[in-house]
């Protein structure tokens, strides 16, 4: 049985062909009970944990991305098809929806929703859980 080998060229394509990397990272979403809440997250405000997911995506997309991908699940309107199952879940829990004052952490990093955006200071908030 001969071997076929193949030319260089044809070996770069077939790289330059690969689907991106994914990273899954875990989600959890804090709901702020302060009664001043929407003026925004101030520390020591009290947090309940609201939800917990992982999320596969593609290692290119940067946290703000994310954020705002979490933010529209939870806020009835979900940008892929697959974030629906996340939606459904939170409004079938009773959960309000995410809002100024609510915390999200990716993985180790957190960030506070703000009335515009959100506080990407990672020293915001730690979650310990």
């Amino acid at each position: 049985m001969r071997q076929r080998l193949t030319s260089l060229a044809s070996r770069v394509f077939t790289i330059g062909r690969r689907p991106p990397a994914v990273v899954v990272r875990q989600v959890r979403v804090f709901l702020n009970r302060s009664r001043v809440a929407f003026s925004g997250y101030q520390p020591g405000a009290p947090l309940v944990l609201a939800y917990t997911f992982t999320l596969p995506a593609p290692r290119a997309v940067d946290d703000l991305e994310v954020l705002d991908r979490v933010f529209a699940m939870f806020n009835d309107h979900p940008l892929h098809a697959e974030d629906q199952q996340h939606t459904r879940a939170w409004y079938d829990s009773g959960l309000r929806s995410l809002s100024v004052g609510d915390v999200v952490a990716l993985d180790d990093r957190s960030y506070g929703c703000a009335s515009f955006g959100w506080h990407l200071d990672t020293a915001l908030w730690s979650p310990r859980l």
